[in-house]
């Protein structure tokens, strides 16, 4: 019984150590292919923190969690200017059932 908790030990061990070592090894290579596909973007500890700025295009991030302040409003100004929107929505959001409607118009109204 010993023995095999020292192998499976053992296993552990070189396989964590084969996984670190293809992160080490791999790593630079996806970083550098990354950044070519980016040229444009501003990327801070490998997170883009701000879009093509070559492009006239705004990204609008909505969250509010349990709270739905002014979500009818923001509906209404997408659809009024014609433009779509991602939304993520928490489980908080969905459950609350006074929130159902709006989640209808701004998915009705082309927002993801």
């Amino acid at each position: 019984m010993k023995t095999k908790a020292l192998f499976m030990q053992t296993f552990h061990v070189k396989y964590l150590c084969f996984l670190f070592l293809l992160s080490v090894i791999y790593s630079p290579l996806f970083a550098q292919s990354a950044k070519s596909n980016y040229t444009n973007f501003t990327i801070n500890h490998g997170a883009i923190i701000r879009g093509d700025s070559t492009q006239k295009k705004i990204a609008l991030v909505f969250t509010g969690d349990e709270f739905g302040d002014g979500a009818n409003y923001i509906s209404d100004v997408l659809k009024d200017n014609q433009i779509n929107a991602s939304f993520f929505l928490t489980g908080n959001f969905y459950r609350n059932k006074s929130f159902k409607k709006v989640i209808a118009k701004l998915k009705k109204n082309g927002n993801y």
